[in-house]
């Protein structure tokens, strides 16, 4: 039997533990529902930072506002953001994020944004159906009155009728698309340029809360701002996460903004925060506090209870609770933490050894995050998208590869068109552009843009990244001209593995949990200097075999594996001749690598530039037909 006291954290406010004592946190709860009231009666936002000691609840507080917004039955939406980012993509990270929340259905046929965007339509004609031509022209009133773009309201026209969902929430995420879909849906080409592209997002952000229409809440949570710091003493990311509060704060009228931090964490938070943006950000404070004894034995209660556990464990549980409970309050994970040795002591027969017994399902520190890694991992793996590979990358690499190279750091370098990040490694500099664009377009502006960039200023180990499912254009395209050009004058094309971007990905966020507090085993907390030092002594070899990739400069790698040139000369032993495109997908890789691995080793086949580029056996040229 699992302890049903261990392994209880609350990390995500959509799906809680069902185990809720209304005694716990009272204050905080009633002033939440009441600023929600506030928001819905005043039509204008208001903002609350909440802190508490790690453990304490904060996550746990919102899923309680959730299911009270779900069984209030008032109009609203819920939104829960984990800060895993970077202050350069701020706004584009709270875009994804809110999408994605939106779509949560909580229990009804359609998600949260279709919901809200029929409910707008239902106040002008109040109908329970109206036939479509009526529909387009009251969208096109509500567009009218509401400030709303074409394109937004064509895609939440096409999201409500069910027309091509995948593209139209990829949109609405701000995620690049095809021409041909774009032109079928008649929607507007996302920006792609940086600057512009965060601009777009907080555009996009004020003009999704006007749809949801005023005097309806939009519940905006917060959740591990811990996060944003990529080091010790970093300060960018707070930073904007202030400036951005304030700026919904100040811009929209119909937000409750919930910021949840750990209470030790909040000097550096106000540090970091210039004042009007800490203003915005704290109308409303408060703190959680440690519970008593009476409302750790009503939580334990029900998490006995709920578990399926003998009721008949309970009293000796309670007592035993009793005489450990400390002369202290505790916070609801201290007291959880209490339970399960005493369930411990009373199921397994072990007595406490000090103040830490070794219950039979705790494992060493190691062992526990290497579990954590690599459920994350699969999780991660199973459902990454190739739309996901920047926000991941952006995240990611400028925290872990500090931690794999201790020669590594990202330089806050003056801010570039096209560069996502810099990179210092030793006496290098690494610009890194993710050209991860499915627009064939948009990608060849973003690739003869760079060309400039190049020589207007001597761009040098200038890295490229593409997603490996992101197939890239034809060899007759611009783009693949202009990537070629890009190669001579010495950048470098990279396409990692799925298992490396998931890697880096189930990396930062185990990371994440252990700076915001979230990280438990068993009940002892796991802090960010721990994983810090475990990533170093056992980072993931495909993680780290990326991030190598990318600190290297081009033409120091080894281009195929010796099991690799054995399938390409075997493949040209029995073909001859053939299109690099054609032997890519035999080979089942990215036609650009398996062009870049075999410029960087001439003469062991033979290469003909084109367009397009061929590939033949020289044994046939040199012996003849």
């Amino acid at each position: 039997m699992i302890n049903p006291f261990r392994h209880r954290i609350v990390s995500d406010p959509f799906s809680g533990p069902g185990t809720t004592v209304a005694e716990i946190h009272r204050d905080a709860f009633e002033q939440c529902l009441h600023l929600i009231d506030v928001v819905r009666r005043e039509e204008r936002s208001v903002s609350m930072l909440i802190a508490g000691a790690p453990g304490s609840g904060k996550t746990h507080l919102l899923h309680r506002v959730h299911q009270a917004l779900i069984h209030g039955g008032y109009p609203h939406a819920f939104i829960a953001i984990r800060l895993h980012t970077s202050s350069k993509r701020f706004w584009r990270h709270m875009r994804t994020s809110c999408i994605d929340s939106l779509l949560r259905t909580s229990g009804s046929s359609r998600s949260q944004i279709e919901r809200l965007f029929l409910r707008r339509i239902w106040q002008k004609v109040q109908l329970p159906a109206v036939g479509f031509r009526q529909f387009l022209q009251v969208t096109d009133t509500l567009r009218l009155e509401s400030d709303l773009s074409g394109s937004f309201v064509k895609a939440m026209i096409h999201l409500v009728r069910g027309v091509d969902r995948v593209n139209v929430l990829a949109w609405l995420k701000g995620h690049s698309l095809e021409e041909e879909r774009l032109e079928a849906l008649g929607l507007e080409n996302p920006s792609e340029d940086e600057s512009s592209a965060e601009e777009q997002a907080r555009f996009f952000l004020k003009e999704l809360f006007r749809m949801i229409g005023p005097g309806v809440p939009v519940v905006l949570c917060f959740d591990q701002v811990e996060a944003l710091q990529r080091h010790e003493g970093d300060k960018e990311g707070l930073f904007t996460f202030g400036q951005a509060v304030r700026t919904l704060y100040n811009e929209c009228r119909n937000l409750l903004l919930l910021s949840c931090i750990q209470i030790l964490f909040y000097g550096h938070l106000k540090e970091a925060v210039c004042d009007p943006d800490f203003d915005g950000l704290t109308e409303h404070q408060i703190s959680l506090t440690a519970i008593q004894l009476e409302q750790a034995a009503q939580l334990i209660h029900l998490r006995l209870e709920r578990s399926g556990e003998d009721m008949m464990l309970e009293p000796q549980l309670m007592a035993n609770l009793r005489e450990r409970w400390p002369t202290s309050r505790q916070t609801a994970r201290e007291a959880l933490t209490i339970a399960a040795e005493c369930y411990d002591e009373i199921r397994y027969g072990r007595k406490t050894v000090g103040s830490q017994p070794q219950a039979p399902d705790s494992r060493s520190e190691a062992d526990f995050l290497q579990g954590e890694f690599e459920q994350r991992f699969e999780d991660i793996r199973r459902s990454i998208h190739p739309d996901d590979l920047e926000a991941i990358l952006h995240s990611a690499i400028p925290v872990i590869c500090p931690l794999h190279d201790g020669s590594c750091t990202e330089m806050d370098a003056p801010s570039l068109s096209d560069i996502d990040m810099v990179l210092r490694h030793k006496n290098r500099r690494i610009p890194i552009s993710f050209c991860n664009q499915a627009n064939q377009t948009t990608l060849a502006a973003r690739l003869k843009r760079l060309l400039t960039l190049m020589d207007t200023h001597r761009l040098q180990d200038l890295v490229l990244i593409r997603h490996p499912k992101r197939t890239f254009p034809k060899s007759q395209s611009k783009a693949h001209v202009y990537l070629n050009d890009l190669r001579r004058k010495g950048a470098k094309w990279i396409v990692p593995s799925e298992e490396a971007i998931a890697a880096l990905a189930a990396l930062r966020d185990v990371l994440a949990d252990a700076q915001s507090g979230d990280l438990s085993n068993g009940g002892t907390p796991i802090g960010p200097e721990t994983v810090r030092q475990w990533i170093q002594m056992a980072c993931d070899a495909a993680a780290s075999s990326l991030l190598n990739d990318i600190l290297q400069p081009a033409g120091t790698n080894v281009p195929f594996s010796p099991e690799m040139e054995t399938a390409i000369r075997g493949i040209l032993q029995e073909t001859r001749v053939l299109f690099v495109s054609e032997l890519a997908d035999r080979l089942k890789m990215d036609a650009g690598q398996l062009e870049e691995g075999i410029r960087m080793k001439p003469g062991w086949v033979g290469f003909m530039e084109g367009p397009p580029p061929l590939i033949f056996d020289p044994v046939v040229t040199r012996n003849g037909p």
